[in-house]
């Protein structure tokens, strides 16, 4: 399982979380601010083997944008935790 660094960073308004898998697995791939919260969940679920890419539109789990600032990307499974770091500037 890797996770790579997001296109375009930093970003306004929407990047580009691409990651990959080995072989098919449950994942999760959320966004945490700088203070541990959780901001989104963009996946939770199971994902083939291979290169996937999710877009963040820069907005929280009801919708509303995020402030800006640092952020990080971070995909999990039963085993492992891989993180990168994001900067959404207004």
């Amino acid at each position: 399982m890797s996770i790579y660094v997001n296109y375009i960073n930093p970003f306004n308004p929407v990047t580009t979380i691409r990651f990959g898998l080995q072989k098919p697995k449950r994942v999760s791939l959320s966004i945490v601010n700088m203070l541990g919260q959780e901001v989104s969940v963009l996946i939770n679920g199971w994902r083939d083997i291979g290169h996937h890419e999710v877009r963040w539109q820069g907005m929280d789990s009801k919708g509303i944008p995020a402030a800006s600032g640092v952020y990080f990307a971070v995909l999990r499974d039963s085993r492992q935790v891989r993180i990168t770091k994001m900067m959404l500037l207004k």
